[in-house]
């Protein structure tokens, strides 16, 4: 049975593609169980998530990312976990961090010590396979062919 991954996935745009300075940045707090604007909450709780962190061209120097996760069941959330710091001497642009067992609400924390350009998303899954409404928009992707035709 093939997984549908739109339907069962729930993407949170963190943090835009954007140069952040010095200090500390903090996103939204996110409901994990809300859906879409005119639709009430979910059936159930995301409880799994894969952070994608990317950094750009700015990244240089000694510095470094800091991320502290903070949940909770209301929307006044608390520390949870903290990732691993990434450093610019790692050279890389592509970071991956895999959260389990969050509660309803969710917000990052990140610490710069440098001037930074960086992005977060988030892809958030449930223990069962059950739909996730989407607040993004799902785009129809149309094929030139199969790969059946060669």
């Amino acid at each position: 049975m093939r997984r549908d991954r739109i339907a069962n996935e729930k993407i949170i745009d963190f943090f835009v593609p954007a140069s952040r300075t010095v200090g500390t940045h903090t996103s939204g707090v996110f409901d994990l169980r809300q859906g879409g604007s005119g639709e009430g909450p979910g059936r159930e709780i995301i409880e799994n998530m894969m952070l994608m962190i990317t950094v750009g061209a700015t990244w240089g120097g000694t510095n470094t990312i800091t991320i502290t996760v903070n949940t909770g069941d209301t929307s006044t959330v608390t520390a949870y976990a903290t990732i691993a710091a990434m450093s610019a001497a790692e050279s890389q642009d592509l970071y991956l961090a895999e959260l389990k067992s969050l509660q309803r609400y969710i917000q990052l924390s990140v610490v710069l010590t440098g001037t930074t350009l960086f992005s977060i998303l988030g892809s958030g899954n449930r223990s069962r396979r059950e739909p996730v409404i989407q607040l993004g928009t799902e785009k129809t992707v149309t094929y030139s062919r199969t790969p059946a035709t060669g």
